[in-house]
């Protein structure tokens, strides 16, 4: 072996052998590198691998370029040189250091170094033509690897992350359709994130990938708001398009006179923006929409022209010679209709050319809220109807005129876009794939911020190792409901807003390495821009208040700090980052946080909202360092990513999950200041009459959320060379934990259907009101009643109530059974009474295992007041008297069991008997309870078309038998999870997979 003095050469010597292998099978390095190593007279040998590996410091060129390609072949699938070993095992290790020419010390060195990766990310898709190989890959390799590097050395991203971006994204672009293929195909798929967890990372990379195979037309959508689109287009331009795209041929003078983007820009002083090389460009990317502009008509830069004649512009010959189009534009419906319009003027060319669409924030706007029900209404009655709204009805439109489109939406809030109609041809449902992004690590989530079980989370990692919950490290409670505790407490937030600013600048001295140049507090308590000025306001007369140059502030402070931040700190902070000081040591970087935060017009606050009359600095997190308070609602929630977010005050309720979800921009990237992070919350936020603990409900989105992650990693599988569903096969993709929670907003539920739930009480509402078929469901009823034939005292209105009730003991599958013969209002029993009976048989197949938590029910007919009738087959029975009234277009009942007569039975559930109660001998500890009651309506209102079978003075006719079924407690508790799925009823398949228990 060699001496050390030679380790320089011998990795240049690596990374050259290296570079001739990326993006192929292993190969041997020690052999590749040897002709160099004999043109310098010398010998090399897997010993001098070994000891590179060993000696070298991160960052070096050769272990990172090392790390990501083993990384890459950690995970690779169905590829001829696995030899059958399996994606991030030992063995599949094994295998490529054994390949790359590894002896046991290089392989150990390696494996320390850069351990076994492990893809997470979560595929679903039918089979596909697998175009996109390593070889196609690395073809026209150019955008990519730029984007990649970029990643690596400017952004100085770990390259774990990279690697999974890395795999994510051609997880997405293998599933497009290939942009060479003769017949034209639209793909449709989906992209799961988390909430500022990279996303616009992910679609970045894929829109590299994308042109570099051949996508000649690039469309992001993004939010509603210019805010988003802006901030995405600079992205965009910084880190994929690169300077040369920008400005083209211009010098510096003569793009800072054309007013090019950026050239007033800190970054691009810095020379942050990406430098594409000097050479000549594979392909040059006209960008249509620019950082200030949104787009407007470009009916000749959208236009792409032939190089080879007689050749369709899919064809190889034309497409690799033309260069792309890039529109960053947000989801408004004039700016996309100035898109369609030409779109269509260019309709004959966008037949040949592959178009990548990619829908960030895809629920938002995209998906169609017109009720279907009602435009098969105005169909069928011949008079016209608006089928689908605005937004939708031009992306229907492009995927129109553009068949080589393909459509990839990303969101971290996915309800929306499952509930959409598969059958839509023009609609956005993700037929062709969908796929969960891992993770990424250092993102702080919703299970950073809750204490979860194990089983309720994918991410066993966030579970705190430290005797510290995550609620009391970074959770602080809102309670207040008076006008001087809400100052109290947001006061409290603004001392922490200045005393995590100092932290963050004493860290900053300590260590060059971080830096903060944003340090923000979000103020978020509702959406009108009165409320807004009416926070400004009051947050600025608290700042004045708090007076911190003063010794009652310096107080305040310190104990804050060493009741709060200290204790937080020393079992927060990250590895590597500068612990922090006692007060006396940090008191300087106080007043210099201070200035920071009022440097601007003595002003600490900036409004983030649309009113004009503001005079104010303009939010621009590129061109200024922003140490501010910021308050607003909408522009500061979805998609949009709040920079140097430390402190957040959130008061505003929604009864929404995917809304509540997207104003959580306390989630994201927090290197160097996790610890410091604070959440203030209210625990009692009020809506109309109604109170909502958003605490609460953000823990109920973490288990919303990972039990659809957890579907889809359950159905993520393939049986041989097929997947075991396909996306549209797919029913039960979403829950909801909290009843008051649901997914999404209501129109875009029209295809969702309550799949199962889980609730202890079943008390319908919604019977017949045909008297034939009222007296059908009796006679259904009938032979169970027959039997309940037991007279016995029923005291539910206290010791000297006189009332009785017939009971009896029946087993629960013939409840069950009984049940789900029963006819309902149109819709009521497949909505309502269906979700509950799929949970009772799941109990009940559970009971057949061995798990009897249901066995049979108690069937309790009380039999108050003085209208008997002889029931045929069943005897007397007392007949009470309830009304319907029109609720959502449908006559429904209200509550028909009387509350006295369910409590007293209530009591027959519990985990013992209960003491002194009539019917304590009937308590079985799994057996629920059926309270059964004859129903006369006062005012029937009764559809009798035809001539009903039985007369009006018939003792049954318009009789309804009324019920509440009660579970016994260990049957569900306080269980109330509802289960969703899809409604598809053109494709039996669709419901193929049965709900998992909850």
């Amino acid at each position: 072996m060699t001496t050390t003095d030679n380790t320089d050469w011998h990795a240049d010597a690596f990374r050259d052998a290296l570079r001739s292998v990326e993006g192929g099978a292993p190969r041997d390095l020690v052999k590749r590198a040897a002709p160099e190593a004999e043109d310098r007279g010398e010998h090399i040998t897997a010993d001098d691998l070994a000891e590179v590996l060993k000696k070298a410091t991160d960052p070096d060129p050769f272990l990172t370029a090392l790390g990501l390609q083993v990384h890459r072949w950690d995970a690779a699938t169905d590829q001829a040189w696995t030899q059958g070993t399996s994606p991030s095992t030992p063995g599949r290790r094994n295998l490529i250091c054994s390949l790359l020419g590894m002896n046991d010390a290089a392989a150990a060195a390696l494996l320390q170094r850069r351990p076994i990766f492990v893809d997470r990310s979560i595929v679903i898709t039918g089979p596909w033509s697998r175009w996109y190989t390593t070889q196609v890959a690395a073809r026209h390799s150019f955008y990519w690897p730029h984007y990649r590097d970029y990643l690596l050395h400017t952004r100085q991203w770990p390259e774990a992350n990279v690697t999974a971006l890395d795999l994510a994204t051609t997880s997405v672009v293998e599933r497009l359709a290939d942009p060479t293929r003769e017949q034209a195909y639209q793909a449709k798929g989906l992209v799961v994130g988390y909430v500022q967890s990279g996303k616009t990372a992910n679609f970045t990379g894929v829109s590299a990938k994308a042109i570099d195979a051949g996508y000649r037309l690039v469309i992001v959508m993004t939010g509603t708001i210019e805010l988003l689109r802006a901030q995405t287009q600079r992205r965009m331009d910084m880190e994929m398009i690169g300077r040369q795209n920008i400005v083209g041929d211009l010098s510096s003078e003569q793009a800072l006179a054309d007013g090019i983007d950026y050239q007033d820009d800190p970054d691009w002083a810095a020379d942050k923006f990406l430098d594409l090389g000097a050479d000549p460009l594979a392909t040059e990317i006209h960008r249509l929409t620019t950082h200030k502009v949104d787009y407007k008509k470009q009916f000749k830069n959208l236009k792409i022209d032939r190089s080879t004649a007689g050749k369709a512009l899919h064809d190889p010959a034309n497409l690799f010679a033309a260069g792309a189009r890039v529109v960053v534009t947000k989801k408004n419906s004039t700016v996309l209709a100035k898109l369609v319009t030409d779109l269509r003027a260019n309709r004959k060319a966008f037949a040949e050319i592959p178009v990548l669409i990619i829908d960030d924030e895809s629920d938002q706007a995209s998906v169609n809220t017109v009720n279907p029900a009602t435009v098969a209404a105005a169909k069928a009655a011949g008079t016209e109807v608006v089928e689908r709204k605005a937004i939708n009805r031009c992306i229907a439109q492009m995927l129109e005129l553009m068949p080589r489109a393909q459509y990839v939406g990303y969101t971290a809030t996915p309800f929306a876009n499952v509930f959409v109609d598969p059958t839509d041809e023009q609609g956005i449902f993700p037929k062709d794939f969908v796929i969960g992004l891992d993770r990424p690590a250092g993102y702080m989530g919703v299970e950073d911020f809750h204490d979860m079980d194990p089983d309720d989370t994918l991410e066993a990692e966030t579970t705190p190792a430290t005797g510290m919950r995550n609620q009391d490290a970074h959770v602080r409670d809102l309670g207040a409901t008076d006008d001087a505790g809400r100052e109290f407490e947001l006061a409290a937030a603004l001392d922490m807003f200045v005393l995590t600013g100092a932290c963050k600048l004493y860290r900053a001295h300590q260590s060059p390495a971080l830096t903060f140049r944003h340090h923000t507090m979000l103020v978020h308590e509702g959406v009108t821009t009165a409320q807004h000025k009416a926070t400004a306001g009051q947050v600025k007369t608290l700042w004045t208040r708090a007076a911190f140059s003063t010794p009652a502030a310096t107080d305040r402070l310190r104990a804050l700090y060493d009741a709060d931040v200290l204790p937080v700190s020393a079992q927060r902070t990250e590895e590597g980052v500068p612990a922090l000081p006692d007060f006396d040591v940090l008191k300087p970087w106080i007043a210099q946080a201070i200035h920071r935060i009022t440097e601007v017009d003595n002003n600490p606050v900036l409004v983030v909202n649309s009113d004009r009359d503001i005079q104010q600095q303009k939010l621009d997190f590129d061109r200024n360092d922003t140490w501010r308070v910021l308050i607003g609602g909408a522009k500061l929630s979805r998609g949009f990513t709040v920079e140097g977010l430390t402190v957040t005050y959130f008061r505003r309720p929604t009864t929404m999950s995917d809304s509540l979800t997207q104003m959580g921009r306390w989630f994201g990237f927090r290197h160097g200041y996790r610890d410091l992070v604070r959440l203030y919350i209210d625990r009692s936020a009020r809506s109309g009459r109604k109170t909502y603990d958003l605490y609460e409900a953000f823990e109920a989105i973490a288990r919303d959320e990972s039990a659809f992650r957890r579907q889809l990693t359950r159905y993520a599988e393939w049986d041989g060379d097929t997947p075991v569903v396909l996306p549209a096969q797919i029913p039960p993709l979403v829950s909801q934990h909290l009843p008051w929670l649901q997914p999404t907003a209501g129109n875009k539920m029209f295809n969702a259907r309550l799949d199962e739930q889980s609730d202890q009480v079943l008390a319908p509402v919604g019977y017949p009101n045909h008297v034939d078929v009222m007296h059908a469901n009796l006679e259904r009823w009938r032979p169970l009643l027959s039997g309940i034939d037991t007279l016995r005292p029923f005291p539910a209105g206290g010791p000297a109530s006189s009332l009785q009730a017939f009971t009896g003991v029946v087993g629960a599958t013939d409840v069950v059974d009984l049940l789900g013969t029963l006819t309902w209002l149109p819709d009521y029993g497949q909505r309502t009474v269906a979700p509950r009976l799929k949970y009772y048989r799941r109990l009940l197949k559970e009971a057949a295992a061995g798990d009897p938590r249901l066995h049979d029910l108690l069937v309790v007919m009380p039999q108050p007041g003085e209208d008997i009738r002889t029931i045929q087959g069943v005897g007397p029975r007392a007949v009470v008297r309830r009304d319907r009234r029109r609720r959502g277009g449908l006559p429904l009942f209200g509550e028909i069991t009387d509350p006295k007569h369910r409590r007293y039975a209530e009591q027959l559930l519990g985990p013992t008997p209960p003491s002194g109660h009539a019917l304590a001998d009937m308590w079985e500890p799994d057996r629920g309870v059926l309270l059964v009651y004859l129903v006369q309506e006062t005012k029937p209102d009764w559809d009798t078309t035809p001539a009903p079978a039985l007369t009006a003075s018939h003792p049954e006719q318009g009789l309804v038998v009324g019920f509440t079924l009660q579970l016994p407690h260990e049957a569900v508790g306080s269980d109330r999870v509802l289960h969703f799925s899809v409604i598809n009823k053109e494709d039996p398949k669709a419901a193929s997979v049965s709900t998992p228990s909850a």
